[in-house]
């Protein structure tokens, strides 16, 4: 996939249609799902220490929803990596335990499984067909 497929796959579902349908996915999977009575802040723990690193985290989130998305995740999944975004979106200003939830949902090994050169050997035709899917729904 070219740099200029890869701009054009990213806009074919925008940032807040991908939260919006995260937000959908968790409300119809686990509707009561609450990152501060799940995720309270611990004694001890290292709180998210900037908002700046907290919209980065947030970022990187939900750019992993959108290649699991793609790449063909579970509903599962998709749930996994919006609740995490939902606690990273609280945790600076609550100072919620972040990193616990990183592990709890299984982040890293969902990075891994849905890398981005995954994404990149990914055929573009298949993303297009993936998101006229997700226009129909």
């Amino acid at each position: 996939m070219t740099g200029t497929e890869l701009k054009n796959a990213e806009r074919l579902i925008s940032t807040e249609d991908i939260v919006r349908m995260g937000d959908k996915l968790l409300s119809d999977l686990k509707p009561t799902f609450d990152p501060i009575r799940e995720y309270p802040p611990l004694e001890g723990s290292e709180p998210m220490n900037s908002f700046h690193r907290a919209q980065m985290y947030i970022g990187s989130t939900v750019n992993l929803f959108r290649r699991a998305y793609y790449l063909g995740a579970t509903d599962e999944e998709l749930a996994r990596i919006t609740m995490h975004r939902k606690v990273l979106e609280r945790a600076y200003s609550d100072k919620l335990n972040y990193r616990q939830s990183e592990i709890d949902n299984g982040i890293k090994e969902l990075s891994n499984k849905y890398d981005m050169h995954s994404f990149l050997r990914m055929d573009f035709s298949a993303i297009e067909r993936r998101s006229k899917n997700h226009e129909s729904n």
